[in-house]
């Protein structure tokens, strides 16, 4: 089976670190709503040299624990309200902006395996890309059926600005990557509903408020080495 990668490319948005904390605190609270595999958010405290588990409801997922949220960056001189300070504080604003990687599941070990892995780059007020990826387990991959990651991207779809989303192997990514296009995976949204009119019969798709998930498979398993599907995906990029 192949190791399926959620990529998003969302509308970039200029915030601060609280402003970024609470962004954050929207996309676990959503996803806690489709499955309860995204019930134990932690991350690794590196002080500490073990993971921190935010509590179930999320109430310390707060600035309290900004530097547990916000992977700080090397170097960086963060642009506050006193301009003397160019230290990371809940006010600050990133050039580069802001990244953060959170785990579902594992252990307070900060080598275990956890279920799920979440990161997110967003805040710039330059013009760094703002992305999500969400990377199921070897353990779970079980989970992505074609249902499923549907149900996923719509459900994000409702909160966050997404400009493209795929669903897709890195395998697959190298076979079908067009320079300056966007790469079409097993699964995708895009938010020219026009594509609609491109889709065949047996592939299913399902318009949303702002764009379409779409599917090239017929099949609920995905084959990255599936020449059919390589050309597909080029054919549907390279029309739009």
């Amino acid at each position: 089976m192949e190791h399926i990668v959620l990529n998003f490319s969302i509308k970039k948005k200029e915030m601060n670190a609280r402003e970024y904390i609470d962004f954050c605190k929207k996309i676990l609270i959503s996803l806690k709503s489709i499955d309860d595999v995204f019930k134990s958010a932690n991350t690794i405290d590196l002080e500490n040299h073990n993971s921190y588990f935010f509590k179930e409801d999320l109430s310390d997922f707060t600035t309290e624990n900004l530097k547990l949220i916000i992977t700080e960056q090397e170097d960086i001189a963060y642009k506050n309200p006193v301009a003397e300070n160019k230290e990371l504080t809940e006010e600050s604003k990133s050039w580069m902006g802001y990244f953060s990687t959170i785990f579902f599941g594992g252990s307070d070990n900060i080598e275990s395996y956890s279920d799920v892995s979440l990161y997110i780059a967003q805040g710039s007020y330059e013009n760094t890309p703002a992305t999500i990826k969400i990377d199921f387990s070897n353990d779970l991959q079980h989970k992505l059926s074609e249902e499923y990651v549907f149900r996923l991207i719509e459900e994000l779809a409702k909160i966050i600005d997404i400009e493209f989303a795929s669903a897709t192997s890195s395998q697959f990514f190298m076979k079908v990557r067009r320079k300056g296009q966007y790469s079409i995976g097993w699964i995708n949204y895009i938010t020219n509903k026009n594509i609609s009119s491109m889709l065949i019969l047996n592939e299913k798709r399902k318009h949303l408020d702002n764009g379409i998930v779409f599917s090239i498979s017929e099949r609920d398993v995905f084959e990255a080495d599936n020449n059919a599907l390589i050309e597909r995906s080029i054919k549907i990029s390279d029309s739009l």
